[in-house]
């Protein structure tokens, strides 16, 4: 009897974990894209931005920051109902978001403009995972 209850309590928290495993799997969404180094969102040959800084922002403020590889991909992960600056993160709120590539073109070709930045609004690709439109530049 004391084994077969030693047995249930343990599969019971097995059964725990697994289920609070998924739940959190399930609460992350993902934002992902590719960063060129170029003014002219159209120029598809334009080498990658590597090392830029990517940040989210919702209604002007960071939400969160990533960098670009040296292909100039970048992944951001957000863990849903979570606040960060005060903002709670959901899909609705992720939806109305945009990313700034702060760091000045001329890190990626000095021949670009030192004054400006790129912006992306983001779109739902399948469910949890947003991809950044396209960057286009904005002269400040």
């Amino acid at each position: 009897m004391k084994s077969l209850l030693l047995l249930v309590v343990v599969l019971t928290v097995l059964a725990g974990n697994g289920v609070q495993s998924q739940l959190i799997n399930l609460q992350i969404l993902t934002v992902t894209g590719t960063v060129k180094c170029t003014q002219n969102y159209t120029d598809t040959n334009a080498p990658p931005f590597a090392y830029a800084e990517v940040h989210l922002l919702s209604g002007g403020m960071i939400v969160a920051t990533a960098t670009t590889d040296i292909n100039g991909l970048f992944k951001i992960n957000l863990n849903v109902g979570v606040s960060l600056n005060g903002i709670l993160i959901n899909v609705d709120i992720l939806e109305t978001c945009v990313l700034k590539v702060t760091t000045p073109l001329v890190q990626c070709n000095p021949l670009l403009t030192t004054s400006g930045v790129l912006v992306s609004s983001i779109t739902r690709l399948v469910t949890g995972v947003f991809v950044a439109d396209h960057f286009i530049f904005v002269a400040l």
